[in-house]
C-alpha cells in the first residue's frame, strides 16, 4: 500500500510539473531526450520566469513500473516527456505506446502502440521520435504523423529467439527496457536484462536504422 501511495504522489506530481512547465515549452529551446542530452547532464540554456502558470492539464494511467517492490529498480515509476518544437513526446508503459500532445493545448495530434511497454524517454531529433520497449525493438516514427520510418530489433545474432513471461505477459528474452541515446546521428541502446543471457549494445545509423556495429560477447 506504502508503495502504491508512493508511485500515485510521483505520478501526479509529474504531471503538474508537465503542465505547469509548458508555459515556458511552448517558447523555449527542445528538451530532445533524458535529462536533456546524452550526457544526462539535465543542464539547459533556458532560465525559468520567476513564476509558472497553468496552461491545460492531462490526466494518464497510474504508472505500472517493470520492478515496482524494488525502489533500486524503479526507474520506470514516472512518466518520461521530451519536447520538440510545439510537441511534447510522452511514453506510456500502460498503454504501449508514445503519444505526440500539442503543447500549446494538450491535444492529443497522434499514438504510436508498440507490441510491449516503452518505459523510458524517447530521443526527438529533426523530425524524428525514437524509443525502445519491452518486445525487444527501436523504433524509429514520424514526429508529425507518428508513422513509421524503421523499427530494429534487438535480438543478438546467433542466439535462439526465445520469449519469456515478464510482467504477467510474454517478452522477449532481450527486450529494450532502457532509455535509447542520440549521439551525432548514432543511437545507442542496450537489449536484454540478465548478465547470465547477456546484455547487447547496439549502434545503429539514426536516419536509416541500419546496424553500424554490435558488441558480440557480452560474458
Amino acid at each position: 500500500m506504502k508503495h502504491q501511495w508512493i508511485l500515485s504522489a510521483m505520478h501526479k506530481l509529474r504531471v503538474l510539473f508537465f503542465t505547469l512547465a509548458l508555459c515556458l515549452v511552448t517558447q523555449a529551446a527542445d528538451w530532445p531526450q533524458f535529462r536533456f542530452g546524452a550526457n544526462r547532464g539535465a543542464a539547459s540554456p533556458e532560465t525559468l520566469p520567476s513564476q509558472l502558470h497553468l496552461q491545460w492539464s492531462r490526466k494518464f494511467a497510474a504508472p505500472s513500473p517493470a520492478f515496482p517492490g524494488e525502489v533500486r529498480l524503479r526507474y520506470d515509476a514516472a512518466y518520461e516527456p521530451v519536447v520538440m518544437g510545439k510537441t511534447m513526446f510522452v511514453p506510456s508503459m500502460v498503454t504501449d505506446s508514445v503519444s505526440a500532445l500539442d503543447t500549446a493545448t494538450g491535444e492529443v495530434r497522434w499514438n504510436f502502440f508498440a507490441s510491449g511497454p516503452v518505459r523510458f524517454a524517447p530521443v526527438a531529433h529533426e523530425g524524428s521520435v525514437y524509443f525502445g520497449s519491452d518486445d525487444g525493438y527501436v523504433y524509429c516514427v514520424d514526429a508529425t504523423n507518428g508513422k513509421l520510418r524503421w523499427k530494429f530489433y534487438g535480438h543478438p545474432a546467433g542466439r535462439a529467439d526465445r520469449n519469456l513471461l515478464g510482467n504477467r505477459r510474454l517478452i522477449p528474452m532481450w527486450p529494450v527496457r532502457g532509455g535509447v541515446v542520440l549521439h551525432e546521428d548514432v543511437l545507442y541502446f542496450s537489449a536484454g536484462l540478465w548478465p547470465e543471457e547477456g546484455i547487447f549494445i547496439h549502434a545503429v545509423n539514426a536516419k536509416s536504422g541500419k546496424a553500424l556495429w554490435t558488441n558480440s560477447d557480452s560474458d
